[in-house]
């Protein structure tokens, strides 16, 4: 079996301390890394999935947390891996604890291909995460929504989950907004149709949505004109602050 200690070793072996230095002013302060690129992170996991399915399993069991690295490793193997979504469940459920930052958070998300395969089984799992306490839970939820669902035969949907999602954590409402921005992108006529009509987000991440909007080059002047002029005037703001991650 592959041993923590070895991993740990070829880790170190990848990271560039200058990129460390770099990824860590977008991270919480303290974050624990080495200054791997996710390029080779994802190398690097494709190689652990080529391991008989007893030592795969083995490795997911017993894998070490002790830097942003190794989680990122773990996310990215259970994302790359051939299991009955039953069995990805759970490994998701062991790992959603693990992620504390956006980064991992939305590595972990764009890693789980498969989500699009199983799209219609997998939605009530993440409205499950999505009324979750844990913010980076509710984060991660939201991520996949924009990642594989952002499409017409699940926007109305999606976007009345989203629409009556309460929360004050600054990367759920931000998450929230990312997405709102993505559906503009992709069904322009039906996001504006819900944003015009009473639209029950909060005014920050009602007003941070059609922000990443204007700021999308995927969309049309007239349409960054029409959110330009849907703008909420209020002095209501985020309860977190403004974190230096852009996300």
């Amino acid at each position: 079996m592959i041993l923590n200690e070895q991993l740990h070793q070829e880790l170190e072996a990848l990271a560039e301390p200058s990129y460390r230095d770099f990824a860590a002013r977008l991270l919480p302060p303290g974050t624990p890394m080495l200054g791997v690129r996710l390029p080779r992170l994802r190398q690097f996991a494709r190689r652990l999935l080529q391991l008989p399915a007893e030592e795969l399993a083995a490795y997911l069991t017993a894998a070490a947390d002790d830097t942003l690295e190794e989680k990122m490793l773990q996310g990215f193997v259970i994302g790359g891996s051939r299991m009955p979504l039953e069995k990805l469940q759970e490994h998701i459920r062991r790992f959603l604890p693990k992620i504390d930052n956006w980064s991992l958070c939305d590595s972990f998300c764009a890693s789980l291909k498969s989500a699009r395969k199983n799209q219609q089984a997998l939605l009530p799992f993440l409205k499950e995460c999505l009324a979750s306490p844990a913010p980076y839970t509710q984060r991660f939820a939201v991520v996949m929504l924009l990642d594989y669902y952002a499409e017409r035969p699940f926007l109305p949907e999606i976007l009345q989950l989203l629409g009556q999602h309460r929360t004050a954590q600054y990367y759920v409402q931000m998450a929230i907004a990312w997405a709102i921005s993505v559906f503009l992108v992709k069904e322009p006529t039906l996001v504006k149709a819900w944003l015009r009509s009473s639209c029950p987000l909060d005014d920050f991440t009602y007003n941070k949505a059609l922000q990443k909007g204007i700021e999308s080059r995927r969309l049309s002047d007239r349409d960054k004109d029409w959110l330009r002029s849907h703008k909420r005037h209020s002095s209501v703001t985020s309860s977190l602050g403004l974190p230096r991650a852009m996300r």
